[in-house]
C-alpha cells in the first residue's frame, strides 16, 4: 500500500483512500474526530460525578462545623482576637464584650504555647505586652479570671519573680496580668503584673460559632 492510500472502515461503510485530502475522506476524518471529542467529554463528566457522589458519601451532611467572624482567628473551637489599640484592663475588657467576648482565660499550656507564638508577630519590644483576662483587684493574690473562676495553681506561666505587686506606672497596686515576650530558657513564663490602668493592647476570647454544613475540604 503506497505512502498515501489508506483504507477506512466503519460499522457502516469501508471505502480506500488514495490521499488524505481526498474530498470524500475529509469528511469520514472531520466526524470521526468530532465522534472522539464528544466521547472524552462525556467520559470526563461521567468520572467527575463518580467523584462527587464519593465525596458526598464520605461527608455527613449534618456534619458541625466551627467558625469565626472577621478579625478572628480559630484554634482549639475558640475564636481569638488581638487588639492592638492600648487601653487599660478595664477598657479593653470592654471592648472584648462588645465584640461577644472576653479578656482571654488561658486553660492549658497548649493554648498559652498558641498564644505565645501568635503574639511574635503583634509585639515591638519587651514593654510591648497583652492584657489576658486574669486579676486580683477584688482581693490581693486571689486571682481570678474575667469569668470568675480561680486561677489554677498547677497551671501558671508566671515570669522569674512575678507576680510582684509593682506597678509600670507608680499605682499603688498591680492588680491586672499582661503576657509577652521576656528572656530565659522558659519562654512560656511570660505573665507580669502591671496597673490595671497602664495601657496594654490585648486578647479577646470567645467561642467558636457552629453551623451545619459549611465547612470548608482541602
Amino acid at each position: 500500500m503506497g505512502l498515501h492510500s489508506k483504507t477506512f472502515t466503519t460499522k457502516l461503510f469501508a471505502f480506500k483512500c488514495d490521499s488524505y485530502y481526498n474530498k470524500k475522506c475529509l469528511p469520514l476524518l472531520l466526524c470521526v474526530g468530532l465522534l472522539l471529542f464528544f466521547y472524552a467529554h462525556i467520559l470526563q463528566y461521567f468520572a467527575k460525578l463518580y467523584l462527587l457522589q464519593c465525596h458526598l458519601n464520605s461527608v455527613d451532611l449534618n456534619e458541625t462545623c466551627l467558625k469565626c467572624g472577621a478579625g478572628w482567628e480559630l484554634h482549639g473551637g475558640n475564636c481569638y482576637n488581638f487588639n492592638t489599640m492600648k487601653s487599660s484592663w478595664n477598657e479593653s475588657r470592654d471592648s472584648c464584650k462588645y465584640l461577644g467576648g472576653d479578656l482571654v482565660k488561658i486553660d492549658s499550656r497548649e493554648e498559652q504555647m498558641f498564644l505565645f507564638g501568635r503574639l511574635s508577630n503583634f509585639t515591638v519590644n519587651e514593654q510591648d505586652k497583652f492584657w489576658i483576662g486574669l486579676t486580683d483587684s477584688e482581693e490581693e493574690d486571689r486571682w481570678l479570671w474575667a469569668d470568675g473562676s480561680p486561677l489554677n495553681s498547677s497551671l501558671t506561666f508566671w515570669a522569674d519573680n512575678q507576680p510582684d505587686n509593682k506597678s509600670l506606672d507608680g499605682a499603688a497596686e498591680a492588680d491586672c496580668v499582661r503576657m509577652g515576650k521576656k528572656g530565659g530558657a522558659d519562654f512560656l513564663k511570660s505573665w507580669f503584673d502591671t496597673s490595671c490602668n497602664y495601657p496594654q493592647k490585648s486578647i479577646c476570647e470567645k467561642a467558636a460559632e457552629t453551623g451545619q454544613s459549611s465547612c470548608v475540604y482541602g
